[in-house]
């Protein structure tokens, strides 16, 4: 496996299915087409993609490796959250959302950093959008309430179902406090809890494979419409 393996490549394999079309897929991850290139070629050096040139197009294929990651990826998805996890989605929490940066922050291998943030999103404590082939997590409702805080709107909705409380108490935690608290060098992952309660596992898995079969569709259409305008611009219709 190779070990700078981030979680752009798990998000990249798990949207490739069957005979991708490197020229349409930037559309699929939000990056512009030489950003996909990029990112397709160093996937393809990390040898968990292969990219087949054809006329008129470039068709991406996991490899077997790729393949291997991509299992070991949801097979994560059903483990409990250790004292690590609570600490990334502390970090995120914090404020530390790029994925370069939290690995830098946290000293944490890359390839262990890209599973872990894998996991916390399926489990839902966290989303991640992409923005120039980065990838960026941000907290969900359920990983706020899980560090022991919520959003000021969510926070404001359950204060105003108790009598006497009219006004949304102010969030008191400092950022660059819980930095310090998380990254500082007297491990306080230690003091970390536990997690808060079981993930309903075949509900996640019911939910990926859902995404997927939506994927599979998407990609199918990506591919028929890219297939009509390569004839059409070859002369044959």
């Amino acid at each position: 496996m190779p070990a700078d393996l981030n979680f752009l490549d798990i998000v990249v394999l798990e949207r490739i299915q069957g005979d991708t079309i490197m020229d349409s897929f930037s559309g699929t991850i939000g990056t512009s087409f030489f950003e996909t290139a990029e990112v397709m070629g160093k996937m393809k050096v990390k040898g968990i993609i292969d990219i087949i040139p054809t006329i008129g197009k470039s068709i991406v294929k996991r490899t077997a490796s790729g393949e291997t990651i991509l299992r070991q990826a949801e097979m994560r998805i059903a483990e409990p959250l250790d004292e690590l996890d609570h600490a990334i989605i502390k970090s995120i929490a914090a404020g530390t959302n790029e994925f370069n940066k939290m690995q830098e922050q946290m000293n944490v291998k890359s390839e262990d950093l890209a599973y872990r943030c894998y996991k916390v999103t399926k489990q839902g404590y966290a989303d991640y959008t992409i923005r120039n082939a980065k990838t960026f997590l941000t907290m969900t409702e359920s990983g706020f309430k899980l560090v022991g805080f919520m959003p000021r709107r969510a926070e404001r909705q359950e204060q105003e179902a108790i009598p006497g409380i009219t006004q949304s108490a102010p969030i008191k935690q400092s950022q660059s406090k819980s930095v310090e608290m998380l990254m500082g060098e007297d491990d306080a992952t230690k003091h970390l809890p536990p997690s808060k309660g079981p993930v309903d596992i075949k509900q996640k898995q019911a939910e990926l494979q859902t995404m997927r079969t939506l994927r599979t569709i998407a990609i199918v259409v990506v591919i028929i419409a890219a297939a009509y305008l390569a004839a059409k611009y070859l002369g044959y219709i």
